[in-house]
């Protein structure tokens, strides 16, 4: 199986999957109906989904990207130092 079919199989499988999910556990009415598409990457923009979305993308800045890892880093939590267990002496059973 090609690098395309296999990842349209994959994008049909999810599909399934959600809607199937979407239909047991989603509200009455409030879902849409997910296709294969919705899975697949449109790398290069050329498809109607793109267009028909037609955002702009606003570049982010250096001071948002600074501003983001300090909150990673302030929710990193104390690091964890192992201890190895401990070991036999010779004559120690």
């Amino acid at each position: 199986m090609g690098n395309i079919e296999s990842t349209y199989m994959l994008a049909t499988l999810c599909a399934v999957v959600v809607n199937v999910v979407q239909s047991i556990f989603g509200k009455a009415g409030k879902h849409h109906t997910i296709t294969a598409q919705d899975f697949i990457p449109d790398w290069g923009g050329e498809s109607e989904r793109s267009s028909s979305k037609s955002k702009t993308v606003r570049a982010q800045t250096v001071d948002e990207m600074k501003a983001l890892f300090k909150q990673l880093a302030a929710t990193k939590t104390k690091k964890r130092v192992l201890k190895a267990p401990p070991t036999k002496k010779r004559g120690q059973k």
